[in-house]
C-alpha cells in the first residue's frame, strides 16, 4: 500500500503562501463495527490499530438506532496485520463466552476525508518544502514565541513555515526567524535581530526552567531553552555553603535556581543593561535577592573589582569552608577572560594568615576539532601556562577546503591527513581524545555541552585557579598573538570603590 496515503496531497509542494482548502484528501480506510455489548473486549485488540491524527475520533457512535459503535482503523499497521487480527479476535472472542467473533466485529472500508487540521506540523511542513533539500530542523520554544534559524534554501519559504508553525502549535502566538549571527564581533550586549514570521505581540516572555520562573525581552537578551540540562549540571555541583561568581550570568539560568535550590550566595554579573534588569527582575520573583548581588559592568573589571574583594573576604574567613565557583558562558570569547584571574591576588599581603580556596572556573568555549586537549591548551594559553596558541579551529576548516573543494585549497597539505570517517567523527556529538597534562594546570573536567553545528560544538572546560596562579607577581594581558604583563590593580582602591557602590545600591 501507497505510505503517502496519511500525507497531504502532493499539490502543496513548493506552496509559499498558506492554502489551507488545497490540503483537502479523500482515502480509504479500513474499519470496524463492534457491537455494544462486547466493545471492551474487542476493543483491547484494536487499540494498537487506531487510525490516530490530529483533531480526528478513532472511535464514533454508529448511526441512529443502532448496536454498534466504529472504530477507524490504520490503513498501513492493520492492513499489514489483518489475519493476525482476526485470528486474536476469535481466540479472544471464544475465551470470554465461546462467541464467534464475526458475531460481534464486523470488518469493511469507509471513504473519509482528510484536511489541514489533521496533519500535524512536522508532516505539513515536510510535504509542502522541497525534497531534495533538508527541511526545518528545529526550532526552539520560548514561552508564547517559537524561534527559527533558517537555513538559506527555506528563506523563500520563511511566510508558510511560520504561519504553520503558528497554527500547529498550542500557546504560541509569535514565530520569529534569526537574521544574523550572535557571534557578530559588533554584537556587544549577546543579541540578534529577527524578523516576525507569523503572528504578533510582545517578545516579553516567561519560560520555566529547572524549578524557576524566568521572564525575559527575547528581542535584547540571550536564552537558549537548549542549555538547560547543563544550566542543572552545575547548579547540581553546588551546596549551600559555596559561592557562585557569574560572571556572564545573563538573565540568571545559573544565578537563580544556585540560589533558590541550592541557598549559594552568588554574585553576578551582565554587560547588557536589559539582561541587568531581567536578571534582578528574576531574582526577586524568585525570591533569592537576599542570596544574590547583581552588577552590570564588563566581566573584565567584575573580575578585577568584585570578585577579587569577595573572594579575600573568603580567605579571611576562618569559618568558610565551601567552594568558589566560577561560571563564564560566553562562547565566543569567555575565554579571554581567563587572563584576569593571573596575579588577581599579587597585591595581598602574604604574611597574612589565609584560608586559600582556589576557585573551579567553569569556561566555556566553541571547538570545531572537538578535541579535548585542544580546549584544554586553549585554557593554559589564556592562563600564561603555555606560550603559543594553534589555530585548531582554523585548521579544520582548512582540511575540509582541501577535502570537499580541492581546487580552492591552494595546494594546502593538510587534506591528506583528513578523510571522511574523520568527518564522520567530528560530527558524532562526541569529544575525539582526553585533555593533555599541562604544566600548572588543574583540569578538572571536559564536557561537550551540546553540537550547535554538524562541525562545531560547545565544550565547558571546569579548570582549578591554583594559588600560584592567583598569587603570581604580574597579571596577564593576552593580545594579539603576545601576552604582556601589567601591574594588579590596587587592593585597597577596589575595595575603596566596591564598599561605596554598595552603599549606594544598598546590597
Amino acid at each position: 500500500m501507497d505510505h503517502s496515503i496519511l500525507w497531504p496531497p502532493e499539490s502543496v509542494r513548493g506552496m509559499k503562501l498558506l492554502d489551507v482548502a488545497a490540503f483537502k484528501k479523500a482515502i480509504t480506510v479500513p474499519i470496524a463495527e463492534v457491537k455494544i455489548s462486547h466493545i471492551s473486549v474487542v476493543l483491547k485488540v484494536l487499540k494498537r490499530y487506531y487510525l490516530k491524527l490530529r483533531h480526528f475520533a478513532a472511535i464514533e457512535d454508529g448511526p441512529e438506532g443502532t448496536d454498534y459503535r466504529v472504530a477507524f482503523l490504520h490503513p498501513l499497521t492493520f492492513t499489514e496485520s489483518e489475519e493476525k487480527v482476526k485470528s486474536e479476535l476469535k481466540e479472544v472472542c471464544q475465551k470470554v463466552g465461546n462467541i464467534e467473533s464475526s458475531s460481534i466485529v464486523k470488518f469493511s472500508n469507509r471513504s473519509i476525508e482528510l484536511n489541514y487540521d489533521n496533519f500535524d506540523c512536522n508532516t505539513t511542513l515536510r510535504s509542502i518544502l522541497p525534497l531534495d533539500e533538508d527541511a526545518v530542523a528545529g526550532y526552539s520554544r520560548i514561552g508564547h514565541i517559537i524561534h527559527l534559524n533558517l537555513k538559506e534554501h527555506l528563506i523563500s519559504y520563511k511566510n508558510i513555515i511560520g504561519s504553520v508553525l503558528l497554527d500547529k502549535n498550542k500557546d504560541v502566538t509569535m514565530v520569529v526567524n534569526k537574521i544574523n549571527t550572535i557571534d557578530d564581533s559588533d554584537n556587544t550586549f549577546r543579541s540578534f535581530s529577527m524578523e516576525v514570521l507569523a503572528g504578533e505581540g510582545t517578545t516579553v516572555t516567561s519560560v520555566n526552567q529547572n524549578g524557576c520562573t524566568f521572564t525575559l525581552d527575547f528581542a535584547k537578551v540571550y536564552w537558549n531553552p537548549r542549555l538547560s540540562t547543563e544550566h542543572n549540571i552545575i547548579v547540581e555541583m553546588l551546596n549551600p555553603q559555596d559561592i557562585l561568581y557569574d560572571v556572564m550570568a545573563g538573565v540568571g539560568p545559573f544565578t537563580v535556581p544556585a540560589a533558590k535550590r541550592r541557598k549559594c550566595q552568588v554574585l553576578a554579573n551582565d554587560l547588557n543593561p536589559s539582561s541587568y534588569h531581567w536578571l534582578q527582575h528574576n531574582c526577586k520573583k524568585n525570591m533569592v535577592l537576599d542570596r544574590v548581588q547583581c552588577h552590570n559592568m564588563d566581566g573584565h573589571e567584575f573580575i578585577k573589582t568584585i570578585v577579587k574583594v569577595d573572594l579575600l573576604k573568603r580567605w579571611k574567613d576562618p569559618d568558610f569552608s565551601g567552594t568558589i565557583h566560577v561560571t563564564m558562558n560566553l562562547p565566543s570569547i569567555a575565554i579571554e577572560f581567563l587572563p584576569n584571574f593571573v596575579g588577581l591576588m599579587s597585591d595581598v599581603n602574604a604574611q597574612e594568615q589565609f584560608n586559600v580556596i582556589e576557585p573551579l572556573v567553569h569556561v566555556y568555549m566553541f571547538s570545531k576539532d572537538q578535541k579535548a586537549s585542544s580546549c584544554v591548551t586553549r585554557v593554559a594559553y589564556y592562563l600564561g601556562l603555555v606560550d603559543t596558541l594553534p589555530d585548531f579551529d582554523g585548521q579544520i576548516t582548512d582540511a575540509l577546503k582541501a577535502l570537499h573543494n580541492p581546487e580552492e585549497a591552494n595546494g594546502t597539505q593538510q587534506a591528506s591527513g583528513l578523510t571522511d570517517a574523520d568527518v564522520r567523527n567530528l560530527s558524532g556529538g562526541k569529544l575525539l581524545d582526553k585533555p593533555i597534562d599541562i604544566p600548572g594546570l588543574v583540569v578538572e573536567k571536559v564536557h561537550l555541552v551540546r553540537k550547535v553545528a554538524p562541525i562545531k560544538s560547545m565544550v565547558r572546560v571546569s579548570v582549578r585557579l591554583t594559588k600560584e596562579l592567583l598569587m603570581k607577581n604580574k597579571t596577564l594581558v593576552i593580545g594579539k598573538g603576545e601576552a604582556q604583563e601589567e601591574s594588579p590593580v590596587c587592593m585597597q582602591e577596589i575595595t575603596n570603590d566596591v564598599l561605596a557602590d554598595t552603599e549606594i545600591n544598598g546590597s
